[in-house]
Order: C-alpha cells, then sequence, then structure tokens
C-alpha cells in the first residue's frame, strides 16, 4: 500500500463536547516519524484560551473539529484569529468503523485534515455572524413584546443579552431570585 501524501504538516483534531474538549496535535517527529500529542481542555474562555496558546507553542496551522450543534461555536470563535479552522460534518467523517473513544475521533480528524481528506465546511465571515446574532436577538425582542412578556431570547426564558467576546452576544439565564428583583417573570 502507498504511502498518503502529507498536506498539513502540523494540524490538530478537536473532539468537542459540552464540557470538554479531546485534542490531537500531530507534527513532524524524527525522520519521517510523526509525533502524536493528546490532551484535554475545558469549555470555559480560560479553558479556550490556554488550549490556542497549547496549540500555538506545538506550532500547529490547522485545526478540525466536527460541526455539532453550539458546543462547537465557542471553540471556533477563540480559535479562527490565530489558526485555519476546519469545521467539517460529521456524516463526512462517522462512515468509518472503529473510533469509539473521544481519543480516537480527535487522532482521526487529525489524520484525514494532515492528508487533506477533510472538506472544509462553510462558516460565515464574523461580521455576517454578527449581524445574524443581532437580528435574531431583535427578533426576539419584537415577539416577547408583541406576547406582553419578557423575551424568549434563544429559547430560553429568562434570558438577558450580554456583551460578549469579540462582539457576539451572549445570553445569561436567570434565576427565580434575580427574575424577581429585576421585576422580570421566571417560568
Amino acid at each position: 500500500m502507498s504511502e498518503l501524501e502529507l498536506v498539513v504538516e502540523r494540524c490538530a483534531g478537536i473532539d468537542v463536547h459540552q464540557a470538554r474538549l479531546r485534542v490531537c496535535v500531530r507534527r513532524p517527529g524524527e525522520g519521517r516519524e510523526r509525533v502524536e500529542e493528546f490532551a484535554t481542555f475545558g469549555t470555559t474562555t480560560p479553558d479556550l484560551l490556554e488550549l490556542s496558546e497549547w496549540l500555538s507553542q506545538r506550532g500547529v496551522t490547522h485545526v478540525a473539529m466536527e460541526g455539532t450543534g453550539v458546543y462547537c461555536k465557542p471553540v471556533y470563535y477563540v480559535l479562527e484569529a490565530d489558526f485555519d479552522v476546519w469545521l467539517v460534518n460529521a456524516q463526512h467523517v462517522k462512515n468509518v468503523p472503529g473510533r469509539k473513544t473521544d481519543t480516537g475521533d480527535a487522532a482521526w480528524l487529525c489524520r484525514l485534515l494532515e492528508h487533506g481528506l477533510l472538506r472544509k465546511s462553510f462558516v460565515p465571515p464574523r461580521e455576517i455572524r454578527e449581524i445574524r446574532d443581532l437580528t435574531r436577538y431583535r427578533k426576539a425582542l419584537i415577539r416577547g413584546a408583541r406576547l406582553g412578556g419578557q423575551p424568549a431570547a434563544q429559547g430560553a426564558r429568562g434570558c438577558r443579552r450580554q456583551a460578549g467576546h469579540g462582539g457576539i452576544g451572549h445570553h445569561r439565564c436567570l434565576g427565580p431570585q434575580d427574575a424577581r428583583r429585576s421585576g422580570g417573570r421566571h417560568d
């Protein structure tokens, strides 16, 4: 069997979950060897900044992760400034049997990326994403005003809009005590 061409020399694959990320980095070793290194990070902003620093220290240029709903968004937003981030369709990657662990998923994504076997999904530019977020928020406010109650932003009652990283808004859900203090309802 012939060896696949190496397209990306220093890359990372990230298996994204709600509370943690499993990361695999592949880079050159001695001779033709490839060094594979694994780490686990949390999903809070300080954790994501630590991940970015860790990847930079290893000279990573490209990062691949599955586009699995909302969990990949903060990871993408933090890493996009420093790396060529590839959001890939999970269906294109999952067709291979035998990858049953988070470590295996991260390593598989990394190997596919280094050999140029992934297709990058379209992600709108930051400015367009910000406009979309503002439009969605405005619609939620209007819908809430029409219903005569507190806006149900992002589908969660009792959420308030807050300024966030990179101009992208975030929502903070209020507990019953917070809602009472602010005069709002909490269902």
